[in-house]
């Protein structure tokens, strides 16, 4: 790490020291767990009990559940944490005392979920903590690729951070940001499709390792694929770990170099169910992601359905004593293209629809090269305006003379996967 980066990095620890300590302490904390020392584990468990218990006390949809053990507890999902909120929310908190944290929408429209500052500290420890195997601290300089809200130039500088929006890639996009990833970027971070077709620009370029100094790769929010790896190691050479992670939970599961994610039951407990029924499936087989989050108090998620779909396994070969998900293969994400034929990041898509009130579930789809449908599935009747709004907020993104045709369903039928793409495209043989 040169000057400015250590800089920000013990500011980083002298501002974590006049708080107490939490979020050091946390990363300790989950040390501790992963390497499976013993008192660790017992206290991790006793948590386990106590959010169970906790829930039963002081939220109206849990007080009803005969028994403490997690098994004993339904299994829930979006649509009924929307439909029954107020429920969910324990009472020993006061909202203005809670931190928001809106979702990705990638099995419906985005939602704000509630969060302690306790569980906040323990996202930031959980980052800390597994980005270290791809050479990310905090205060090293670092690129993120994701569609977010635009942060000042203080906060960028501060975090010592440059934000890639991929929304619209082109080739000003790509020649930009080839240009932003020579600027003393140590790390990259975001989505793999984004990362995968820069880094093929920059090879086409006839750039190489040598013209940059990142040091490690952490992809997010969808699939590495074999493809995109390749590619990106060719360029780069350097580690690649792909996150299963979420706004609301953290991060839920890290590769390691075999492929495999490692699960982090220092902070969850997830399971894999099968995709018929409420019964765990077998290793090696394929079924839904069921999450238990030890430190959602505010608003308890237990037995969360994630959506996504996995195969776990109960042990890793690199040696790592706990279960792991083999593969994990809910987060496809089709790429959809703007009327001058230019990739659209679908992260876009979500970005449009992320304030949209009333809204239990959306799918986008591309019909062709101009039209585009979207299916809405509504909690309550949409104000009068949203057809107007989100016909404009689609247009800017995909182009004037793009044709939005919105369409209000019961419901939106899933593949015979079982899995429910908020992005789909009809367009075959595009490049």
């Amino acid at each position: 790490m040169n000057i400015g980066e250590i800089v920000r990095n013990r500011a980083f620890g002298l501002m974590d020291s006049m708080k107490g300590k939490p979020i050091k302490n946390h990363i300790t904390d989950i040390s501790r767990i992963m390497n499976n020392d013993v008192k660790a584990m017992e206290m991790r468990n006793k948590r386990l009990s106590e959010l169970l218990n906790h829930a039963k006390i002081t939220t109206k949809f849990y007080a009803k559940i005969n028994g403490s053990n997690l098994h004993q507890f339904p299994v829930i999902n979006k649509s009924i944490l929307k439909e029954n909120f107020d429920e969910f929310l324990s009472n020993k908190y006061e909202a203005n005392d809670l931190i928001k944290a809106t979702t990705s929408g990638s099995y419906g429209t985005p939602f704000t979920y509630l969060l302690t500052p306790e569980k906040k500290y323990r996202q930031k420890a959980e980052v800390i903590y597994f980005g270290r195997e791809s050479a990310y601290e905090i205060g090293k300089r670092h690129a993120y690729i994701r569609v977010t809200k635009a942060k000042s130039k203080t906060t960028l500088f501060l975090q010592n951070e440059i934000l890639i929006d991929p929304t619209n890639i082109n080739k000003n996009w790509l020649e930009t940001n080839r240009n932003h990833l020579k600027d003393n970027v140590r790390v990259v971070i975001g989505y793999p499709s984004s990362l995968y077709i820069l880094a093929k620009y920059c090879l086409e370029k006839g750039d190489d390792y040598n013209s940059f100094s990142i040091e490690g790769i952490i992809t997010t929010a969808e699939p590495l694929l074999e493809e995109q790896k390749i590619i990106i190691e060719k360029l780069f050479r350097c580690n690649i770990t792909s996150r299963y992670s979420t706004e609301e939970f953290g991060v839920l599961a890290n590769q390691c170099h075999k492929g495999n994610h490692h699960i982090n039951h220092a902070s969850f407990e997830i399971e894999v169910l099968k995709t018929d029924k409420d019964v765990p499936a077998a290793p090696g087989e394929i079924g839904r992601i069921i999450v238990t989050d030890l430190y959602s108090h505010a608003l308890p998620l237990i037995r969360y359905n994630t959506g996504d779909l996995g195969i776990y396994e109960n042990k890793c070969e690199c040696g790592f004593d706990g279960k792991i998900l083999k593969k994990v293969i809910g987060r496809e994400v089709e790429t959809i293209f703007d009327t001058n034929g230019e990739r659209v990041s679908p992260f876009a898509i979500n970005g449009a629809m992320r304030d949209i009130e009333n809204v239990l579930q959306y799918q986008f789809i591309q019909e062709n090269e101009k039209v585009f449908k979207l299916l809405i599935v509504p909690v309550n009747n949409l104000r009068e305006q949203t057809n107007d709004i989100l016909t404009e907020r689609f247009q800017a993104i995909l182009g004037n003379e793009a044709i939005i045709n919105i369409n209000v369903v019961e419901t939106i039928k899933p593949l015979p996967s079982g899995k429910r793409p908020y992005i789909i495209s009809k367009l075959n043989n595009r490049k």
